[in-house]
């Protein structure tokens, strides 16, 4: 158990509030309050006073607003201003005008005085209701369109009909109309009381604002890798998570979903897998307070998510851009009234899929044809179908409430939603609800405050859909004569196999209940110090807490009754805070625009668990751990890390033609070596408006077209917390003159020269949109290189360690992306599609001498591991031999090996004869989206998938000599010496002889052939070929073995092994039994040492452990008590203790169970020479 200092955190939260408090301070200064402003020089003559109002805009920027319409702007004026601020120039403009100037940062709105008394007649007069109604193109009404009366405050909203009233106080003021997504008008009021608007929607969009990294953009005038899914995109899709909302919406983004269970989450790649042993995630940012948990966010708040895809665009996120950037921008509220918008649905999903099984009647008539004895039928006389017991039509309800407004110096928007999904397996279920407030005040007109804050709260129930304990597999293979529950409660057991349960043993004999609560948000201040200068500071916030409680039923199932029952508390806490100071700068000279942007960035990590579990339950009633008798050492763990950055962008734009970004992020993190910590990441892109130059204007039917050229370094620094550290362990015991003392022991070697992983990334664009905005395309080639990968690589065994984290190796991804946008029909009926394609190719280009890394267990006998990383191959790549097809004329199947000969099994050499099989990764990623409305009516289509990649078939290949040899001993129940003597007598060498695996639909009944096996023809058997097992020991020294079964249908690998157990001679299964009793209470009781790596996976499998820092062994590994798990996925297979490697020692006639740890005793080793003793001289 490691122990960590915990920091004072709240002496961290309160130093980093300190920006806020000097954003009030500023406020409440009238020093400082002051606006400093601009001067102005300004020559002009013989000018009107509106051209002399424009120059100053090209110049300054400012925005001239005239809020009477008796300005005389069209006078001549001569003006010679040095040095001068902006009042005092406009007073020499207008000399002679009585009239007065709002001035608020670049906005100066132009008054005509009039006298009180004039002004209240006047008023009197004019004053009066103006309504109307609102529509689009199509007639339809227009909800939520803002009216204002320009150059005022004055304004609404239209209602649900589209209609407005608002009333104004002169003829000639002038009406803006505005909605998003719609070009905005103005009306001149004059005489009329009723003005009804036709809004034509906006095709160009190249003025959409993007958000990019701490600002926002024109999208215009973007030079990155840029892809942007906006509200309207998503809003009708009913998903539970923003992840299957935003797939196949954006080029080159790939959104993974491990299986369809309501509660699975998702997994998101941009632009390919970067990363071996560090993490291959996207940062999320949510409002600017980054996030590693997707699952809470609700896509109905989501106003857009920006995809930062090449390291141009990223390098400002330095430390986590490496895998790109998702920033996701919430909705907020609008000046105008309260908008109040209610969202429901209902819906269900159902298995896509029904498999018939066998009734009642032909279950019994298969059993008769089998040979089998008749079924108790007093017990066996239910009929049924257990997927109709399981499985169910799964209802999803969606309810979200919000309501936003604001005026000048006020926005809100607050919103409340709750999410149900039912799983279609029983009983899994997700539910969230979520609370979210974002707030903006303008205090002064150079100050302003918001917060964005989230609340969300989820209740889930897993079901399990691994290889053991599956309920869907047992839903299928359960037999429909099994009923649901006996008489005294407790669940049925399958006929002749007395050791398997109906499938609701696996869901109603536990009670669970995991709640889990996420906090998400920050505070900010912004403050002008001049109109072109402003700080922006925030405090952010991310913390979640979890708590899981498990009780298994100490009667209902066997597997309760064995354990007396059990409760598991399991609870964690995590949280991270983030400053940021933010400064920006902008400019506009002429025909020269600036912007520069400078800031600092920290933050801290931190997480916590503690997991405990009692047996022992005297009854099912009370839950608490408290009734419990045997408790289990209880585990806790810490973790924590720092991070800091600083970081700059400056940007230019010269007529809107030539645009160029840099960027530059040093960042420092505590999780590498002290000398290493920091690293450092520019970027650079360049981009060139082809429209904007004089020989592109007479192609008019080519609205825009824009070449992009980037270049950047984004960093990775997504490895455990503590990597560069050498670890040391509490718990070593030491004999000290016959005292047994504790002490401590490396467990991890330190690498100080560990450093970040660092992806460099080249990228080509280009940016078309044609005929008026109707049709946009948008291409990009990429090339991205990451180098200096987080590895562990292994070490000499003089090091005293297994393996160490280095920065070895690179991976290389390349690809193209496109698309594109097009408006079919923009009329009363309308048509958009949308349609993009992307290829990425993977590469590992180096490793720096380490050897190949296989991965994906599947414990097969040749293969092993079935996925390769090696230098030259994608990530992702299949390995194991290539089938050639089966041979007609036995039925066997044959294989290539290296040098082109076909071959059989066990000709084969699992060294040299292996290879590329295929690639998990796809060629191409696609999606298209056709919208199509009519009025208040609206029909889309969207499809989107991935083409190209494969998938590994684990459902193994069994071959043999004869059906018949199996078929006879299921329906006749021929003994072992008959089929012997059947190969015997074909003529078939001994060393060739072979079986199919049990494990095929012909063989699944004859099992019972293991029982007939005597210890003497075993032994030989099992000596001359090295251990193979039963499904093989027929065969050859490569005959498909052990590594080759697959577990039957309707068993876990615990009721199999007993299975296996009933088959085999009492002193043979006692041997068994003995060692797999010493081996439980070891685990138990005493542990088994495991990697740091291990470990990880266990706990990210939910595998409940409790690691203990000491050890009797001199090792650096960590002693890990826990319980036998049915089976496990992960490449450490062997050394977990599983029912499943029991399963192994028994079908490979392991006596001394070497497969599970054990080493043979005097008298095993004794036994088994004297066997292959017996066994030389009856070859001989």
């Amino acid at each position: 158990m490691k122990y960590h200092e915990k920091p004072a955190h709240f002496r961290e939260l309160f130093s980093n509030l300190l920006p806020i408090l000097l954003a009030l301070f500023i406020w409440t200064n009238p020093v400082l309050a002051q606006n400093n402003g601009e001067l102005i020089t300004l020559s002009l003559k013989n000018k009107t006073i509106g051209e002399a109002l424009e120059t100053i805009n090209k110049r300054y920027n400012y925005t001239f607003v005239l809020r009477t319409p008796d300005i005389d702007t069209k006078r001549k004026v001569s003006i010679d201003a040095k040095q001068q601020k902006i009042e005092d120039v406009l007073n020499n403009l207008f000399r002679g005008q009585d009239v007065s100037f709002d001035i608020n940062n670049k906005t100066v709105r132009i008054s005509k005085n009039v006298r009180q008394k004039d002004a209240e007649s006047t008023q009197g007069a004019t004053a009066r209701n103006v309504t109307g109604q609102v529509t689009d193109s199509s007639g339809e009404p227009m909800i939520g369109v803002s009216v204002m009366v320009k150059g005022s405050n004055n304004g609404v909203v239209t209602n649900m009909d589209g209609k407005y009233e608002i009333k104004i106080d002169h003829p000639n003021q002038v009406l803006q109309y505005s909605f998003l997504g719609y070009l905005s008008q103005e009306k001149r009021i004059g005489d009329n009381r009723m003005l009804n608007v036709t809004l034509e929607e906006d095709v160009k969009k190249l003025d959409e604002v993007v958000v990019v990294g701490y600002s926002v953009q024109k999208k215009k005038d973007i030079t990155g890798a840029v892809s942007t899914v906006l509200a309207k995109d998503i809003e009708n899709i009913p998903v539970n998570d923003f992840g299957s909302a935003l797939a196949g919406r954006s080029a080159g983004v790939q959104v993974i979903t491990p299986s369809g269970k309501p509660n699975e989450g998702f997994s998101i790649r941009v632009r390919g897998a970067t990363s071996i042993n560090a993490g291959n995630e996207p940062l999320y940012v949510v409002d600017g307070v980054p996030t590693s948990d997707t699952k809470t966010i609700n896509p109905s708040e989501i106003e857009s998510i920006t995809v930062l895809k090449d390291a141009s665009s990223a390098a400002i996120y330095g430390n986590a851009g490496a895998n790109g950037v998702v920033l996701i921008t919430t909705k907020r509220g609008r000046k105008g009234e309260a908008q109040i918008e209610l969202n429901a649905y209902y819906g269900f999903s159902e298995r896509a899929k029904r498999i018939d099984v066998l009734n009642k009647d032909e279950y019994q008539d298969l059993l008769s044809d089998l040979g089998y004895p008749a079924m108790d039928t007093s017990v066996y006389n239910a009929n049924i179908d257990w997927q109709d017991e399981m499985f169910r039509n799964a209802a999803m309800q969606n309810y979200q409430l919000s309501i936003s407004g604001g005026n000048e110096k006020s926005l809100y928007y607050i919103s409340a939603g709750f999410i149900k999904q039912d799983g279609i397996v029983k009983p899994s279920s997700f539910e969230r609800m979520n609370f979210k407030i974002n707030l903006e005040q303008e205090l002064k007109k150079w100050v302003k405050i918001g917060t964005n804050l989230s609340y969300s709260k989820i209740n889930d129930v897993d079901v399990s859909d691994g290889n053991s304990e599956t309920v869907i597999l047992q839903a299928i293979t359960t037999p429909s004569v099994v009923g649901k529950y006996n008489a005294d409660g407790t669940f049925p057991t399958l006929p002749f196999l007395s050791s398997l349960e109906n499938p609701l043993s696996a869901v109603e004999s536990y009670t669970r209940d995991y709640v889990y609560h996420k906090l998400l948000g920050n505070l900010y201040a912004e403050i002008a110090f001049t109109p072109d200068l402003k700080l922006k500071t925030s405090m952010g916030i991310e913390m979640g807490a979890s708590r899981y409680k498990e009780f298994l039923d100490p009667f209902s199932s066997a597997w309760g009754r064995n354990q007396q029952g059990q409760a598991s508390y399991n609870t964690s806490l995590n949280y991270k805070w983030i400053n940021e100071e933010i400064l920006t700068y902008t400019k506009k000279i002429g025909d020269h625009s600036f912007s520069a942007l400078a800031g600092f960035v920290a933050s801290r990590y931190v997480g916590e668990s503690a997991n405990s579990s009692i047996r022992g339950f005297s009854d099912n009633k009370i839950h608490s751990m408290n009734a419990g008798t045997v408790l289990n050492k209880p585990s806790e763990d810490y973790g924590a890390s720092t991070n800091a950055s600083v970081l700059g962008r400056v940007t230019y734009d010269y007529q809107n033609k030539y645009l160029a970004t840099v960027n530059f992020r040093a960042d420092g993190s505590s999780k590498f070596g002290v000398n290493n910590r920091w690293g450092y990441f520019p970027s650079f892109s360049l981009g060139w408006r082809l429209t904007g130059e004089e020989f592109m204007k007479p192609l008019d039917w080519l609205s825009d077209l824009k070449l992009r050229v980037g270049w950047g370094q984004v960093g990775n620094d997504q490895v455990g917390y503590y990597s560069s550290y050498g670890i040391y362990g509490i718990g070593a015991n030491y004999n000290m003159d016959g005292v047994i003392l504790p002490g401590y022991y490396q467990s991890q070697i330190g690498n100080d020269k560990l450093r970040w992983e660092r992806t460099t990334q080249t990228n080509v664009g280009l940016d078309f949109s044609f005929l008026n905005g109707r049709m946009t395309l948008t291409a990009d080639a990429y090339y991205k290189k990451t180098t200096d990968l987080l590895l562990m690589v292994k070490l000499p065994q003089t090091s005293g360690f297994d393996s160490g984290m280095q920065n070895v190796g690179s991976v290389v991804n390349k690809g193209l992306e496109f698309q594109l946008t097009t408006r079919n029909l923009t009329g009363e009926l309308k048509w958009t599609t949308d349609f993009n394609i992307s290829t990425n190719k993977n590469e590992v280009t180096d490793m720096a001498g380490s050897p190949a890394i296989f991965t994906g267990s599947l414990d097969k006998k040749i293969s092993g591991n079935v996925s390769i990383i090696q230098k030259g191959q994608a990530l992702g790549s299949f390995y194991g031999f290539q089938a050639a097809g089966v041979n007609p004329q036995n039925g066997r199947m044959m294989y290539e090996k290296a040098n082109g000969m076909l071959v059989y099994e066990e000709d084969l050499s699992a060294d040299e004869d292996r290879r590329i099989l295929g690639c998990a990764q796809p060629k191409f990623l696609y999606g298209i989206n056709n919208v199509f409305s009519y009025k208040n009516f609206d029909l889309s289509f969207f499809f989107q998938g991935s083409y190209g990649n494969d998938i590994y078939n684990a459902y193994p290949i069994y071959d043999w000599k004869t059906t018949d040899v199996w078929t006879a001993n299921g329906k006749f129940q021929w003994d072992y010496n008959v089929l012997y003597d059947l190969y015997y007598r074909a003529g078939v060498n001994l060393e060739r002889q072979r079986v199919a695996s049990p494990f095929i639909n012909e063989a699944q009944e004859s099992l019972q052939l293991y029982r007939v096996l005597d210890p003497n023809t075993w032994g030989k058997m099992v000596g001359r070929v090295n251990g193979v097992n039963f499904t093989g020991m027929y065969g050859g020294t490569h005959a498909m073995g052990w590594q080759s079964v697959k577990l039957p249908e309707g068993y876990t690998w615990r009721e199999f092994m007993y299975f296996l157990l009933s088959t085999l001679p009492e002193r043979a299964r006692k041997n068994y039994l003995r060692k797999l009793s010493v081996s439980v209470n070891f685990w138990r009781t005493k542990g088994g040492c495991l990697s740091d790596a291990t470990i990880q996976k266990l706990i990210d499998a939910k595998v409940p452990i409790i690691v203990m820092d000491n050890s009797n062994y001199k090792t650096l590994k960590k002693p890990v008590r826990m319980e036998y798990q049915d089976d496990i996925d992960i490449p450490e297979f062997k050394e977990i203790p599983t029912y499943k490697r029991m399963c192994v020692c028994i079908l490979k006639n392991d006596h001394a169970c070497k497969y599970m740890g054990f080493s043979p005793t005097k008298e095993e080793m004794s036994k088994r020479s004297q066997i292959m003793e017996q066994y030389r001289i009856i070859v001989s």
